[in-house]
């Protein structure tokens, strides 16, 4: 009963994160592995089976429950944050490797710190530690590396 419920609820999300997904793979990952003039509609088709396979996949993991799923999201959505904000808003100060370099540092430090205070007993000093490096480091780096960049 707990898997069934498991896999409803990652449907439910992959299919409010497919689209991004299918944009995400379709005009930066072709890019970044040097497929410049390949079909993007192709590589947006990649991208949503990958999510697919991640995504059904994580509800094998055992101890995994909606609350562990929900975190994980939550930790990317905020890697992701300010540096979204900065590539709508601020779009010719914002480069490419600027978005990616935010995306990366907020995810990796403030996501592996907030994690160890939400899992492994390192308590709320952490996880408010962790979420302040993803909201504040990933926009700081973000616009960091874009100026270096441009």
């Amino acid at each position: 009963r707990r898997r069934h419920t498991r896999y409803i609820s990652v449907t439910g999300v992959q299919t409010c994160a497919l689209p991004i997904c299918a944009n995400l793979f379709a005009n930066d990952v072709k890019d970044i592995l040097g497929y410049k003039d390949s079909d993007p509609i192709l590589w947006g088709k990649i991208g949503m089976i990958v999510l697919a396979v991640i995504g059904n996949l994580s509800i094998l993991i055992p101890g995994v429950d909606l609350t562990t799923l929900f975190m994980v999201g939550k930790v990317l959505a905020c890697a992701l944050f300010i540096p979204i904000l900065m590539a709508i808003m601020f779009d010719e100060l914002t480069t490419q490797a600027g978005f990616v370099s935010g995306g990366l540092v907020s995810f990796i430090i403030g996501g592996g710190v907030f994690v160890y205070g939400q899992f492994f007993g390192g308590g709320v000093m952490y996880v408010a530690l962790g979420t302040a490096v993803q909201i504040i480091g990933g926009g700081v780096v973000c616009y960091i590396v874009s100026k270096l960049t441009k």
